[in-house]
């Protein structure tokens, strides 16, 4: 849990310094629990960087990756709170940071990724692109053929 406070306090380099002392002595499955009581707490630090940068902290320190179980359970949770926040963004950057480590996703969250792409595709489209959007952006532009989620669109498909 210290951890997440120290991630949720945006205290980086602290939340490293601690897990390089106390990484052995972490289950994965406690980081998973942590996550989920910062959820259920509604704390304000719980967004969606918090979510992303909590996540990279476990995988890459706490041997997250190595429990494909509780990896897989924080992957299907973080995709969850995604899909219901309609944080589409968010939710293909949780599908890239555990497919870094070799989380597969699961059929059940497959189909919630789609379904939070899709609904994140519906409201670019009424916002943001031509003809009616309100930034009145093609879908050929750079800024969006460039981006960070086009780049992990196209791995996504890649691998389906």
């Amino acid at each position: 849990m210290y951890f997440a406070v120290l991630i949720g306090m945006r205290r980086f380099e602290d939340a490293e310094k601690a897990c390089v002392q106390l990484s052995s002595e972490i289950d994965p499955n406690d980081c998973l629990m942590a996550m989920r009581l910062m959820n259920s707490l509604k704390a304000r630090s719980f967004d969606d960087q918090f979510m992303l940068d909590y996540a990279a902290l476990c995988l890459r320190r706490l041997d997250l990756a190595k429990n494909k179980d509780a990896a897989q359970n924080m992957q299907a949770d973080l995709l969850r709170i995604c899909d219901t926040r309609h944080m589409g963004p968010t939710a293909l950057r949780v599908f890239d940071l555990f497919y870094e480590y070799g989380i597969e996703l699961g059929q059940e969250e497959k189909n919630r990724l789609s379904t939070v792409i899709e609904k994140h595709a519906s409201l670019s489209k009424k916002w943001i692109f031509k003809p009616d959007g309100f930034l009145n952006i093609s879908r050929n532009d750079d800024i969006i053929t460039t981006s960070e989620e086009a780049r992990i669109q196209k791995k996504l498909k890649s691998i389906a």
